[in-house]
């Protein structure tokens, strides 16, 4: 299954173990936005780069089977790509405490919760 995996930018180390065991499930990922890295470019480089790395975003949602979220508090970039991932009626897995980050398109028909990681990528490797 293609997966595309979305959190906050500062939770990328628990995305990685994310990709880590999708992979070991035998899973593809779609495209890995923790290697993104903005913070040394300037002005219209910083520009360009931005809308760069928000295009492979894009298509790594689009091209997806299975979105997964990975919840974390003051999320905002991951928010859009739910948004997007919405819009192409794929399966959508939601990662975590649903009392600590709670949107009204959580209770969407194709959204799934599940406390872990593990949960997640247990169910999608059946």
């Amino acid at each position: 299954m293609r997966i595309y995996v979305a959190s906050k930018f500062e939770n990328k180390e628990e995305v990685r173990h994310a990709y880590k065991l999708f992979r070991e499930a035998k899973h593809q990922i779609t495209f890995d936005w923790t290697q993104e890295d903005a913070s040394s470019k300037l002005g219209q480089e910083r520009i360009s780069y931005l809308k760069e790395c928000a295009d492979r975003d894009f298509c790594g949602v689009v091209s997806a089977d299975c979105f997964v979220l990975i919840a974390h508090p003051g999320m905002k970039g991951a928010y859009v790509e739910l948004g997007i991932a919405l819009k192409t009626l794929i399966q959508i897995c939601i990662v975590g405490d649903r009392e600590i980050v709670d949107n009204i398109f959580f209770h969407m028909p194709n959204i799934r919760f599940y406390a872990t990681i593990e949960q997640c990528v247990s169910a999608l490797s059946t």
